[in-house]
């Protein structure tokens, strides 16, 4: 029904649930590591806010991987911004909590 409803994107037989979790770990892997970091920090803090709080919180994170150039740059792993790596952005200073 999670998946009827939209809430998952693919269900696994028990079977396959390592090869399938493996896949998608390296399709993860694949993306800019500044990108995989802020959706981490963002999934971890907004958990348990309410639903207007943790939008707000994702808004912050992303404007913190768009304020330094375009989003395609940021989010293509190896790309570089006038002639040098795109640099760590820090996670944004919020009080969404």
């Amino acid at each position: 029904q999670a998946l009827d409803f939209g809430l998952i994107e693919h269900v696994s037989a028990p079977e396959q649930l390592l090869t399938d979790s493996m896949t998608m770990a390296r399709e993860i892997a694949g993306n800019s590591p500044i990108a995989v970091r802020h959706i981490k920090h963002c999934v971890d803090e907004g958990l348990d806010l309410p639903l207007e709080r943790a939008l707000a919180l994702e808004r912050d994170y992303w404007a913190g991987l768009t304020r330094t150039g375009t989003t395609r740059k940021v989010c293509r792993p190896g790309w570089k911004s006038a002639g040098r790596p795109i640099r760590d952005i820090p996670a944004p200073a919020t009080t969404a909590r």
